[in-house]
């Protein structure tokens, strides 16, 4: 069941200036003006500007690690998803969202679980042990029943 507070995919297809000036105003929206917050703190992201002249983070959002030529490229499907993020971040108190923290190469991670639809948003506290703020790592959707096994692996072995 999809949640009323989540709102629609972002449009992926057509012309590639207009397609990532959408996904841009949306990650402005949420992130730059909507200064999202977590657990009451605020959530912060990698601002520095990427050789494509966005934002770390928003670069990271919208593209996927191409091994092949080492580097990252834009992956409309993992764009699509991007309106979701500040939703879940926003509303990570609700009942659909399963929130956790998770001992990763011994570095808590926060993770954020829209169970159902297969969203999941990764932040850092900081500090870890009693964070002043967050900070995002990643947010993708899950593709396929591996990611999802590792996904419910992560949150039987959670530490809170």
């Amino acid at each position: 069941m999809t949640p009323e507070w989540l709102p629609d995919l972002v449009a992926t297809d057509g012309e590639w200036n207009t397609v990532i000036a959408g996904l841009y105003a949306v990650f402005c929206r949420d992130f730059r003006d909507g200064r999202p917050r977590l657990n009451g703190l605020p959530v912060k992201w990698d601002d520095r500007v990427s050789a494509e002249g966005f934002e770390e983070a928003f670069w990271h959002l919208v593209t996927a690690d191409e091994h092949s030529v080492g580097e990252r490229l834009f992956e409309p499907e993992r764009a699509r998803y991007l309106s979701w993020c500040g939703a879940v971040l926003g509303n990570a108190g609700d009942a659909a969202v399963l929130h956790w923290v998770y001992r990763e190469k011994g570095k808590l991670r926060t993770y954020l679980w829209l169970r159902e639809l297969d969203y999941v948003v990764v932040l850092k506290g900081v500090p870890p042990a009693a964070p002043r703020y967050y900070f995002l790592i990643t947010a993708f959707h899950l593709s396929g029943d591996s990611q999802r096994r590792n996904m419910r692996r992560r949150y039987e072995e959670r530490e809170s």
